[in-house]
């Protein structure tokens, strides 16, 4: 069996490794995390059901005027000031949810 010199051995392991983390780091990159998109609200309507409210939210998502509903607490709405926030899908402004001030921040995909 040939004796591999150490001259050989080490740039072909340096760029093995590289090749290696070339592959992790593009199959890394491909696999982006959607975004969410947050804009503040103005309540258009407001139903009472309970203890709960059911709001008409507009709302400006990449230029358009739109319209969405959503349930939010009564209580907590009147208690942070009757501020509305909607989180919503920049790929599909349709799929939305309500945020309040003091709710959790929007999670990714709306």
């Amino acid at each position: 069996m040939p004796k591999l010199s150490p001259r050989f051995l080490l740039p072909a392991l340096v760029l093995l490794l590289l090749l290696v983390g070339l592959l992790i780091w593009r199959q890394h990159s491909a696999s982006k995390v959607t975004t969410t998109g947050m804009a503040a609200g103005t309540v258009v309507s407001s139903t009472v059901s309970g203890s709960d409210l059911s709001l008409t939210v507009a709302y400006v998502a990449g230029g358009r005027q739109l319209e969405t509903t959503g349930t939010v607490s009564a209580s907590s709405f009147s208690q942070q000031g009757k501020v509305v926030w909607v989180c919503f899908n920049p790929a599909d402004t349709s799929q939305t949810t309500l945020r309040l001030p003091m709710d959790q921040l929007c999670a990714n995909g709306g």
